[in-house]
């Protein structure tokens, strides 16, 4: 069955939908002569620099094959803004102008897509939703504001969903979209939208009478918002440049394919010239992920990816030549297609900065452990002692859908088993351990 299809239970029944949103905003259409058309700059949440156009220095690809991610190594150049081991950036994205032109032609507002216009806020409403979009009373076009600050690559929600539903002409359409809003409808919600991880751009051309205005669309749609990455270089090694890794995420069930950013740095990369190129980011407020300034024991936990800001902590650590217990624990696929940077890393176990390097292979048939999970249970005891005799600082880089909570769980079950505590004790251990900024997670959705 797919998603229009009807059902004779859906006929008969009548949802619980929630009540429409306010409309707070509307379009006013100008003159050719109504301005100048301003620049917009797209919402740059925690910055803590000026977004800066920035030359992309090198980049290399790191692994290859059907079954592994790609993965790549990029260095940014850096002219303005000092940072840290373990800071991260935004790098600025845009929507493609393909799928504008699709949106547009699905609405029937391509030949408005240049037109000046001043986004207002309405006489009668007092709602301040309006003071977080940056093209507010700004002379601007439709294109621009789906270009740089409308997300329509993000999953609909189900009170955009309700408003969709009232202003589409099928009958069949119209019930579908009220189930999917609807208390009865949220597995259904769940099934079709969030596990599929469509985007409101295919959606929305799933329902060919679906038509909102577009003030109805600005209301609800989320920000496009830039994308977050941890440094993995140190500034000790030049402060004039930043190294980022990225694994190209895949979307083969919709228009996109690929992630938003994550594809337009393999474009980048792929088309050659890349000293051409360049990106918009800046400097992101951190969350306290950073490398301690003394010798204190670390315990690094980061499988694939996640490996990129604990490259800028050894590398921080061997320039400044502190030398102090740390173990890495690190995840990939198989040894020999996507154990990133293991020769950096043996090196770091050679000069004695890294005091142990502990790798899951979870493909590897002959692999004493299959996750990072297994090693941290595997060596559990000195862990333990790691914590609880000598201080240690955690820290987990990764996916926070999966991978935080299961490095989570893995710790209280530690707790449990080698300090005989209960479960709700050992989950208070971790709790403290975070209070106390000695459990320090970069986590990414």
């Amino acid at each position: 069955m797919t998603l229009l299809d009807t059902s004779s239970s859906d006929e008969k029944r009548h949802f619980k939908i929630p009540n429409l949103p306010d409309e707070f905003l509307e379009i006013e259409f100008l003159n050719d002569n109504d301005g100048e058309i301003m620049e917009i700059q797209q919402s740059c949440p925690f910055a803590i620099s000026t977004v800066t156009p920035e030359c992309i220095i090198n980049a290399r690809r790191l692994t290859y094959g059907d079954d592994i991610k790609e993965t790549y190594s990029v260095e940014l150049s850096n002219k303005f803004s000092s940072y840290k081991p373990g800071d991260t950036i935004g790098i600025l994205t845009e929507t493609r102008q393909q799928d504008i032109n699709v949106l547009f032609s699905h609405l029937g507002i391509k030949s408005l897509a240049e037109r000046k216009i001043k986004v207002l806020k309405k006489l009668n409403s007092n709602k301040n939703n309006h003071l977080d979009f940056p093209y507010i009373d700004k002379v601007t076009t439709l294109n621009t504001i789906f270009k740089s600050c409308v997300d329509i690559y993000s999953s609909p929600r189900k009170l955009l969903i309700r408003v969709l539903s009232n202003y589409t002409k099928d009958e069949n359409e119209k019930m579908k979209l009220e189930k999917l809003c609807s208390i009865e409808g949220s597995k259904f919600y769940t099934a079709t939208i969030l596990e599929k991880k469509m985007t409101f751009l295919d959606f929305i051309l799933m329902f060919k009478t679906c038509c909102p205005p577009i003030p109805r669309l600005l209301e609800n749609l989320p920000k496009l918002l830039p994308r977050p990455y941890s440094i993995a270089s140190s500034p000790l090694a030049s402060e004039n440049k930043i190294k980022l890794i990225f694994s190209v995420t895949k979307m083969p069930n919709t228009t996109l394919c690929e992630g938003l950013c994550t594809g337009m740095l393999k474009s980048i990369i792929n088309k050659g010239h890349i000293e051409e190129s360049s990106l918009k980011f800046f400097f992101r407020k951190s969350n306290g992920f950073n490398l301690p300034e003394d010798n204190v024991p670390l315990i690094l936990i980061g499988p694939g990816t996640g490996i990129a800001p604990f490259l800028g902590f050894l590398e921080h650590r061997k320039l400044q030549e502190i030398y102090g217990t740390i173990w890495l624990f690190y995840g990939c696929r198989y040894r020999a297609r996507d154990f990133l940077f293991e020769e950096e890393l043996n090196e770091f176990v050679n000069s004695g900065i890294l005091t142990r390097l502990i790798v899951a292979f979870s493909r590897e048939c002959d692999a004493n452990a299959k996750y990072v999970q297994d090693n941290l249970k595997r060596y559990g005891k000195e862990i333990m002692d790691l914590i609880f005799n000598e201080n240690a600082v955690i820290y987990v880089c990764g996916d926070a859908k999966r991978m935080g909570k299961d490095i989570q769980n893995t710790f209280v079950e530690l707790f449990e088993h080698h300090q005989g505590v209960t479960n709700k004790a050992a989950i208070n251990i971790v709790k403290q351990l975070q209070k106390d900024k000695r459990y320090l997670q970069d986590l990414w959705m």
